[in-house]
């Protein structure tokens, strides 16, 4: 993980790395012509004098490192001169180039309003690459204050041993509930039967997850997603609405004047409350921070179906259900005890091999514990050779002591 100086500084000197090593150049040649040096020392911002304080300084340097990568990019497009668009001896190169690129746009503002030259873009982009060793993580959320760099595991675990079914790997960026139909129905595969009931948290309560679910599933039991309002107001559960007679009432105790149907995005109805009891209600600051319009509330078939999940799982009946679920919590925990927090390899391929080796040790040792107690004595004599086929031998995204060859024994 490096800032943006870095990040395009280490990728400048892949770039000519690759250039040099596709065209049998002297690289030490090639870096003092083109006036690199700077991005081939330990570190960019330790190579350069610069007053750190002093924003048109910084600005500054981002100007050069733009234009040194432009350089960059110049000697890697006169690397390609003569090269057939899809020659192997040069996707190394290309992807290194694709990538500096890539850096630029998302980090970079090269012509911005105030004419000031290159500057760093305010605010981060949503797919931002973070690394250039491991292109494919990105930032992650665990909470509003929590963040991570890096991959999101699922998982999927029967709820009665806790046999774990299917894994999946996902960028650190994508929804928790994203992907959940694949996950779900490799997991029905893998146990040779339909799954009756799902079980899973909130970000696998919402009604497009559900919808997802709805082909290999025959019940999704999650929480709904809490009703999203500004802090410190009033949020749907508060009003009461009456539908059927198309009438909506307010925490204050006015009823709505009338209600218009609405259509897109989604069909429902928008009940609308009079201005003249907004303006002098005391809840006002509570409600509504518009001060010359009416409060208008949108009740779509989406918002209806959540508020029916909501209520239902107020319910004793649905608690007592959905205890079930802290099976995969157990079975979650027991992958971190395997190191599943941190990965090994670069690369989501070789992360999702880890994290499938782990959840295979996970089984092998529930398998142990359950046992006949006759076999007990043979503990000491017990080893379980599993041969994994690896899917990912001789995969471009190498790492030190990745395995290479087609199979790897596991000892249990």
């Amino acid at each position: 993980m490096k800032d943006t100086y870095n990040l395009i500084s280490d990728q400048i000197r892949t770039v000519v790395h690759e250039a040099c090593a596709l065209k049998a150049w002297e690289r030490d040649a090639v870096i003092r012509e083109q006036g690199l040096s700077r991005h081939f020392a330990a570190s960019l911002k330790g190579a350069v004098e610069l007053d750190w304080d002093d924003p048109a300084a910084r600005r500054a340097l981002v100007g050069q490192v733009v234009a040194d990568a432009r350089v960059a990019l110049a000697v890697a497009a006169r690397a390609l001169r003569g090269f057939a668009r899809r020659a192997a001896p040069t996707q190394a190169l290309r992807t290194a180039r694709a990538l500096l690129a890539d850096l630029l746009q998302q980090d970079i503002e090269e012509e911005p309003a105030d004419g000031g030259g290159p500057a760093l873009r305010h605010g981060t982009s949503r797919d931002r690459i973070v690394s250039t060793t491991d292109p494919e993580m990105r930032h992650g959320h665990k909470s509003d204050t929590k963040r991570f760099d890096g991959y999101k595991g699922a998982i999927v675990a029967e709820v009665e041993h806790g046999v774990i079914l299917a894994t999946d790997i996902r960028a650190g960026n994508v929804s928790d509930g994203a992907g959940a139909k694949a996950l779900v129905e490799a997991a029905a595969a893998c146990a040779q039967q339909p799954i009756g009931r799902a079980f899973g948290d909130t970000a696998y309560g919402t009604t497009s997850v559900r919808q997802d679910l709805r082909t290999c599933v025959q019940r999704v039991v999650a929480p709904a997603p809490p009703v999203s309002h500004r802090r410190g107001c009033f949020s749907l559960d508060d009003f009461h609405i009456d539908a059927k007679r198309g009438v909506a009432r307010c925490p204050a105790g006015k009823r709505s004047m009338r209600r218009n149907r609405i259509e897109r995005p989604v069909p429902g109805w928008r009940y609308v409350f009079s201005l003249n009891d907004c303006r002098a209600c005391p809840l006002r600051a509570q409600c509504t921070p518009a001060a010359a319009t009416d409060r208008k509330l949108a009740v779509t078939e989406v918002t209806e179906a959540l508020q029916k999940l909501r209520r239902r799982q107020r319910t004793p009946a649905f608690r007592a259900l959905y205890r079930k679920r802290v099976i995969v919590e157990h079975r979650l925990a027991r992958l971190c005890q395997l190191g599943v927090r941190q990965s090994r390899y670069f690369g989501r391929a070789k992360t999702a091999f880890q994290l499938a080796l782990a959840a295979a040790v996970a089984n092998l040792s529930l398998a142990i514990t359950h046992l006949d107690s006759s076999f007990v004595p043979l503990w000491p004599y017990l080893v379980v050779l599993v041969a994994v086929r690896n899917p990912y031998a001789g995969h471009a995204d190498s790492n030190a002591g990745w395995p290479t060859g087609t199979a790897d024994a596991l000892a249990a």
